[in-house]
């Protein structure tokens, strides 16, 4: 199950209970990070003949899957973790891929957390900030819900696209890698 809308609907709840935001993200983080670590370890310790290639076999194109992920994450290791999550796929390939290219673990619960964060904050104030409109007016669920489809694709387009922009950036830019 998809972690966004979960996150959207704990943003929202938190409308109601206003000092329940902090411990609930606090305690998603603790998930992903736990998750994406267990990746990181299987990396590590099987590599990409087994971790990685197992899960690009999901994709259409399994063996520029393999190669895209492992180029990304030797270029710009940090900041790929940190965007990995906005990016459908990335996500679920950055954390193996740090693991069998070396990465310590020191750094990647580093990069992976700030990763997280910004993540788990963003759709958890997109989820309050629906909650705090729909307290005020409980009939756009109605609409929302009609449009819900609609109005994910465009948040996750517009994400994808600031990410996209973000690493031209950072590429044209010549940052140092991690």
């Amino acid at each position: 199950m998809p972690a966004s809308p979960i996150l959207v609907a704990a943003g929202a709840l938190s409308a109601e209970d206003q000092g329940q935001l902090f411990p609930r993200a606090a305690a998603r983080l603790v998930a992903s990070l736990a998750a994406d670590g267990t990746w990181f370890l299987i990396g590590r310790r099987y590599g990409h003949h087994r971790a990685l290639r197992f899960l690009c076999k999901l994709s259409l194109e399994p063996a520029p899957c393999v190669r895209r992920t492992q180029d990304s994450l030797g270029r710009h290791r940090s900041v790929t973790l940190m965007i990995a999550k906005f990016v459908p796929g990335l996500a679920t390939l950055a954390p193996p891929v740090a693991g069998e290219s070396g990465m310590s673990s020191g750094e990647f619960l580093f990069f992976d957390g700030i990763g997280a964060t910004f993540w788990l904050g963003a759709w958890l104030l997109v989820g309050r900030f629906f909650g705090d409109v729909l307290k005020r007016d409980p009939s756009l669920l109605d609409w929302i819900g009609r449009f819900f489809g609609a109005l994910l694709g465009v948040a996750i387009l517009v994400i994808s696209r600031i990410a996209s922009a973000a690493t031209s950036w950072l590429s044209r830019n010549g940052l140092p890698r991690a």
